[in-house]
């Protein structure tokens, strides 16, 4: 842990500082992706398709993914927005931004994306109070059962929901999906099928090592590139699904192949052991630099969150991630000029703008 540790000169400290335009330039990105997504819903659906959760059936028509790719500056903006009310003491409502986004994302049939600003607010809350409490040693309390207990029934029932919304019963899924006896049935059959990997591995090693060349990596990390240049790509999922089962109707669908399977697939025994410590010390690096300060609470939560998401899911969602991380940017430098335009240079470079600077709670 010596990168987490520091130097004793150097308190390990989290950057809650947020200059006053921050807020309004969050609240300005929320409502620029929110704009997006009402685009590509008009575009590519009906209220129809909406209320009956086909929309992730729908064609997608050619030239609107630059609409779905700003849905990602929703996601940035309810995240800076709550960890600006989370600096300026008001815990009570910082929730209300990422709980609001992950409705307005729910009809688009994702779960874990719908679910990914509500992870993020709760890490701010949770590193907010730890923070506050000076970093105690973490001892499980009989109270944590309180908000553990109810969280996870939470998580449980939405991607219930979810399942059911997009699996042909729409706003109906509502009410059906409140029963706890089908709540637990979807646990017992979905527990290996959409949390676990083995399913994934096995088919990853079935097919053989290497058999891809690199070219999902090749087509993910160099994103946006690989939209305009011919760089050839290949997802792993789906090349699972393709080799071993084959595709009925034409349909084609995929895998998580997990970003082990896309190591092994793409690169063999040797992409596993290269990968996997180059993820885990670039995740390490991240939570140093975030203790010590240097790092904005909301850019650290979303990269953690997202680092999840695509450990677990594949590499291919790194675009992503670059897409949400570079929004979060832009409105911190969108609120650089907000506070520049009010009170002068000066003043915005005394304030700490962007919350990088390390400053303990009051």
């Amino acid at each position: 842990m010596v990168l987490v540790r520091g130097q004793p000169s150097e308190p390990l400290q989290i950057g809650f500082s947020f200059a006053p335009g921050v807020g309004h330039a969050a609240v300005l990105g929320m409502l620029v992706g929110l704009a997006a997504l009402v685009v590509f819903i008009v575009i590519n659906a009906s209220l129809g398709a909406i209320l009956t959760g086909a929309i992730r059936g729908t064609v997608i028509q050619e030239g609107t993914g630059v609409y779905f790719r700003f849905i990602y500056m929703m996601i940035a903006g309810s995240i800076l927005l709550s960890a600006y009310l989370l600096a300026r003491n008001k815990p009570r409502i910082a929730f209300i931004p990422v709980v609001l986004c992950g409705l307005f994302l729910l009809p688009l049939g994702g779960r874990g994306r719908a679910i990914t600003p509500l992870l993020a607010g709760l890490l701010l809350q949770w590193y907010r109070k730890r923070e506050e409490k000076g970093w105690p040693k973490f001892r499980f309390r009989i109270a944590h059962a309180f908000v553990l207990v109810p969280s996870l029934l939470l998580a449980t029932w939405l991607f219930h929901f979810g399942a059911m919304y997009r699996g042909g019963y729409g706003i109906g899924a509502l009410a059906e999906s409140l029963s706890l006896q089908g709540n637990w049935e979807h646990v017992k059959s979905s527990v290996f099928g959409e949390f676990g990997q083995l399913h994934s591995l096995a088919g990853a090693i079935a097919i053989g090592p290497g058999v891809l060349e690199g070219k999902t990596f090749f087509a993910s990390l160099s994103w946006p590139l690989s939209e305009v240049l011919p760089i050839p790509g290949r997802s792993a999922g789906i090349f699972i699904i393709e080799t071993l089962v084959g595709f009925s109707q034409e349909r084609r669908w995929g895998l998580h192949a997990s970003l082990i399977g896309d190591a092994y697939l793409n690169f063999g025994l040797f992409g596993i052991m290269l990968i996997m410590p180059l993820f885990g010390m670039l995740s390490k690096l991240l939570y140093a630099k975030f203790r010590r300060g240097r790092l904005n609470p909301a850019i650290y939560v979303f990269a953690a969150v997202y680092g999840v998401n695509l450990f677990l899911k594949s590499i291919e969602t790194w675009p992503h991630t670059l897409a949400g991380l570079v929004f979060m940017w832009v409105i911190i430098r969108l609120a650089d000029f907000l506070n520049f335009s009010q009170r002068g240079f000066t003043g915005a470079h005394a304030a700490g703008i962007g919350g990088f600077h390390s400053v303990r709670n009051r």
